[in-house]
């Protein structure tokens, strides 16, 4: 009785491998980082509402947002100060529907 219940779950869990379905779908980004990155220059060369003279950009990722500024995914730019300081490192998050936010962090 016991090998026949090990041969049925033996069964169950080989048959049950190959019939399996990957449940992550893999998508990218409706705006490419390349394509972000055109957007951004263009919108720190035109239309920043922030002096980024004293910056320098620290990091890039693709990230989604929870709530603050906005829910979605989005192209998240983190730029620093080159003279170290507390505070007023600014985020620009490029959103796959083409808004573009910036946030102050800090003072």
């Amino acid at each position: 009785m016991k090998m026949l219940f090990m041969a049925v779950v033996t069964l169950l869990l080989l048959t049950g491998v190959s019939f399996a379905q990957d449940q992550i779908a893999f998508s990218e980004p409706a705006i490419s980082l390349f394509q972000s990155v055109e957007i951004i220059k263009e919108y720190l060369s035109s239309k920043a509402k922030q002096d980024y003279s004293d910056k320098y950009l620290n990091s890039v990722s693709y990230h989604f947002s929870q709530g603050h500024p906005r829910k979605g995914a989005c192209w998240l730019y983190h730029f620093a100060f080159k003279q170290p300081r507390l505070g007023g490192d600014i985020s620009i998050y490029h959103f796959m529907d083409g808004e573009i936010i910036e946030f102050q962090h800090g003072p």
